[in-house]
Order: structure tokens, then sequence, then C-alpha cells
């Protein structure tokens, strides 16, 4: 079984992951993407590298005590 802090940390990663290919639909929607779109893309592309590259470094070092120090808090900018 896994730890119950791994269910939060692992649902950020989906969770960002999905708000980034909602806003990529949406901007492409019309076949055309604006510069305001293209900010919007970037932005959560920001969020959602920000969200995985705790928990990769965790899987990668084998211990994931700090995503149970500092559990993930999922952050809606700008969608």
């Amino acid at each position: 079984s896994h730890p119950d802090y791994l269910i939060p940390a692992t649902n950020e990663v989906i969770q960002e992951f999905a708000d980034l290919l909602a806003v990529v639909a949406n901007a492409a929607a019309d076949n055309h993407i604006s510069p305001e779109e293209s900010k919007k893309i970037r932005a959560r592309w920001e969020e959602l590298k920000v969200a995985t590259e705790c928990f990769v470094h965790c899987c990668e070092d084998g211990n994931f005590q700090r995503l149970k120090d500092h559990p993930p808090t999922i952050h809606h900018g700008t969608k």
C-alpha cells in the first residue's frame, strides 16, 4: 500500500497536467493561438513543471519525506 501523503502529490501532478491540456485545447479551438493564449499556456506549463519536479526528485531519491513534510497545494493561477 502507498502512504496516504502520496495521493495528494499524485493528484496535484495529474490536475496540473489536466489544467494545461484544458488551456491548450481552449487556445487551439479556433485553429489560432494568440499571444495572450500563448502566455496562458506558458504559465500553466511552468506550474506543471513545478508540481512535477518535486515529485520526480522524491522518486529519484526513493525518499518521499519531503512530500510528507510539505504536502502539495494546487495553484490555480492563469487558466
